[in-house]
């Protein structure tokens, strides 16, 4: 009896869950094509290099469109049996509401699993090759890498800079920057950094000797600094879960940086679990709506409050007004939350 409910109600599930998920990769796919395909024309992108980035987004949007796809299954599956009063039968037969769960669960942990596979695997690689595609297409080069608030001490020789971004294999671009020696500070607006000659090159260079000294400048003054370029770090969806727990180990990382390092780690193991939080809450919802029309609403209402979430949550890690492991689980949370306190009811 079980089992043959179980096929019965993934029979009625399952071809929605595949419409869902073509439906929501296909609105993104939409989505990018009205945005890049404009520019492809202007710039005459081969076809061949065309195709390329819609493939590599391609494992973001499925990514993206196998959770969200759960509730639409789930909720307009659910609704139809209830339309059709079989829900009531079913109850009637002596059939709980936790088997009925059950093997919707079984269906939202599947999708989780694969969701990790995905995420740990195949969606950064994806994602930093898409990046380097569409800078090309746009701007007919890959993005430059840079990093963001540099500070090292060599041999007694505080070097910093505000920001530095990479011109060659062994020079970069220095901004907004400052030595300081024992004979002095030395601040300059930019400057060159070779590791090929190991040198800080400043241009324009004012240098103070100590308190109350004047300021004297300099057109330009040399440093010397061993060492090869710094590990430039790309942004965290582009790493992969060991590089981003090497980079955490590295140190030398801004607070922002470090936040947004610790929050996608974390995001890494709750995102994928969404599907099964997905499955939960739409599944004792479901249970408890009669009619199809309120069930297309609950679709809705799900999606947009994951999507809410899913949105601000990084943000809020990243300036440290949420714990980055709260932010990440935000969303699952809040699903497990109104999962439960609906299963009360039906029980």
């Amino acid at each position: 009896m079980v089992l043959k409910f179980t096929r019965y109600l993934l029979r009625e599930v399952l071809p929605l869950y595949l419409v869902g998920c073509v439906v929501f990769t296909i609105l993104m796919t939409t989505d990018l094509l009205s945005s890049t395909v404009g520019v492809m024309l202007r710039n005459r992108t081969p076809l061949d290099q065309a195709l390329l980035m819609f493939a590599l987004r391609m494992p973001d949007f499925v990514s993206k469109a196998l959770p969200v796809a759960v509730p639409f299954a789930i909720l307009l599956g659910l609704g139809r049996l209830a339309k059709d009063s079989e829900l009531k039968v079913m109850f009637t037969s002596g059939i709980t509401p936790s088997r009925m769960l059950a093997p919707l669960l079984v269906l939202g942990a599947v999708i989780s699993g694969v969701l990790f596979f995905l995420d740990a695997n195949v969606r950064p690689l994806a994602n930093a090759k898409w990046w380097d595609t569409i800078n090309i297409v746009y701007n007919g080069a890959p993005p430059p890498k840079e990093e963001q608030l540099f500070t090292q001490i060599q041999k007694g020789v505080l070097y910093s800079a505000g920001s530095i971004r990479q011109n060659t294999q062994d020079s970069a671009q220095l901004s907004g920057v400052m030595v300081r020696t024992p004979e002095g500070t030395y601040t300059a607006m930019g400057g060159t950094w070779d590791s090929r000659q190991q040198t800080w090159e400043l241009f324009s260079v004012w240098k103070v000797a100590g308190a109350g000294a004047a300021p004297v400048f300099e057109p330009r003054k040399t440093f010397p600094y061993t060492g090869k370029l710094v590990e430039f770090t790309p942004l965290p969806e582009y790493l992969s879960i060991p590089d981003i727990q090497r980079k955490l180990r590295s140190g030398n990382l801004t607070l922002e940086t470090e936040h947004s390092l610790r929050f996608e780690l974390q995001r890494r193991f709750a995102e994928p679990l969404a599907a099964l939080c997905f499955a939960f809450a739409a599944s004792a919802l479901g249970l408890l709506l009669r009619d199809r029309s309120w069930a297309f609403i609950g679709v809705i209402l799900l999606i947009f409050v994951y999507y809410v979430l899913w949105s601000y949550t990084p943000e809020l890690a990243k300036v440290g007004a949420l714990p980055v492991w709260i932010a990440a689980w935000l969303p699952d949370g809040v699903f497990l939350v109104l999962g439960a306190s609906l299963l009360r009811r039906l029980t």
